[in-house]
């Protein structure tokens, strides 16, 4: 991620996980005859710039704000703060 600012680094993934969420939400999805509404929840979660942290502590981070999307009504992105 040179040259970005990690506000713009989290924005785009929350971004991008939002038109993700979008498209399975809109997307007509059937099992035999009965149709299927999918939605789904994300959580999001980055280093920020001069921060080193372990791939499980991202993982943990990005769960959280996984759990903290459903808690709040699912079908969300929510970015670990």
């Amino acid at each position: 991620m040179q040259g970005r600012s990690a506000e713009k680094s989290y924005e785009e993934a929350k971004l991008t996980a939002e038109n993700i969420r979008q498209k399975v939400e809109q997307k007509n999805m059937y099992h035999g005859e009965l149709k299927l509404k999918i939605k789904i929840s994300a959580g999001i979660s980055a280093s920020r710039p001069g921060q080193i942290l372990e791939t499980q502590e991202l993982i943990r981070q990005a769960d959280r704000a996984l759990y903290a999307a459903k808690e709040s009504g699912r079908n969300k992105v929510i970015v670990y703060q």
